[in-house]
């Protein structure tokens, strides 16, 4: 699941690269204010794009995360293990 949120990043940071290149999107909002120095314009499509991107972060770390009752789980069966292990 790291690379796949690793891919989203570098996705993400190229956004701005395809706006200079002519592409729609988020990425060409940015272009447009830097080329035309409108600081509000491209400070909200900036954060657009961060907040995009941290949001995907997030999705992707839950991912990532085992529930609660299956670490609880997990726990409990390594606990058995090394009891085991003591009375062997």
């Amino acid at each position: 699941m790291a690379g796949v949120n690793q891919v989203i990043m570098l996705a993400l940071s190229m956004v701005v690269t395809a706006g200079l290149l002519g592409a729609a999107g988020l990425g060409a909002v940015v272009v447009r204010a830097v080329t035309q120095l409108d600081v509000a314009s491209g400070f909200e499509g900036g954060l657009a794009v961060v907040l995009l991107a941290i949001f995907l972060d997030r999705l992707t770390g839950a991912f990532t995360q085992r529930p609660a009752l299956s670490r609880l789980r997990a726990a409990r069966a390594a606990a058995g293990t090394r009891a085991a292990q003591v009375r062997g």
